[in-house]
């Protein structure tokens, strides 16, 4: 089975990858560049049950065709966009996208801007189209199971799902760094 998971920027899909990376069924590409680069093609062989690629959505490339590739469709998005701009800022100006880092209040309205029409974007194109699920049915309302039962497995890792795990720390948890 092929899957596709689109992702807004600042979901937890590093998170998610790295948990289904610990199942051997899986076959496992991540694709943070333009969609052209992407050189999966229609007869890939994989030795694993399961192809499953992630996309981070830039708002620029055309998934139509893509998508109709795969056989189950995943759109993973978050619903607090002031957390999730807070994340993304500090990603683009730290450089820092799969690490603990120490928050800090920053403003960009440049920023700010191409998340918030991004997320529109997404939300049109995807969000009813699609399965979709949110970082916080995932992390915080421990939902897992929406996701794997969509996927139609059992898992015998969701003892290992990364609950709570964030990569922001505030002042106020700084010895956690």
């Amino acid at each position: 089975m092929k899957i596709l998971i689109i992702s807004e920027p600042r979901t937890g899909s590093s998170n998610l990858i790295k948990w289904f990376k610990l199942d051997d069924r899986f076959t496992i590409f991540r694709h943070e560049l333009n969609i052209n680069k992407i050189n999966i093609q229609k007869d890939y062989k994989y030795n694993t049950d399961f192809l499953l690629v992630l996309v981070y959505y830039n708002g620029k490339d055309d998934l139509n065709e893509y998508i109709n590739y795969f056989d189950k469709i995943i759109c993973l998005y978050r619903e607090n966009n002031k957390l999730q701009l807070e994340s993304y800022v500090n990603s683009v100006s730290t450089f820092n996208w799969e690490s603990n880092y120490l928050y800090k209040k920053m403003f960009l309205p440049k920023e700010e801007l191409f998340l918030k029409n991004l997320k529109k974007r997404f939300k049109e194109n995807f969000l009813k189209k699609y399965f979709s699920i949110s970082y916080e049915e995932l992390y915080n309302d421990k939902n897992v199971n929406k996701l794997i039962n969509f996927i139609g497995i059992e898992s015998c890792f969701l003892d290992k799902f990364p609950i709570g795990k964030k990569y922001r720390v505030d002042k106020t948890d700084v010895n956690l760094i």
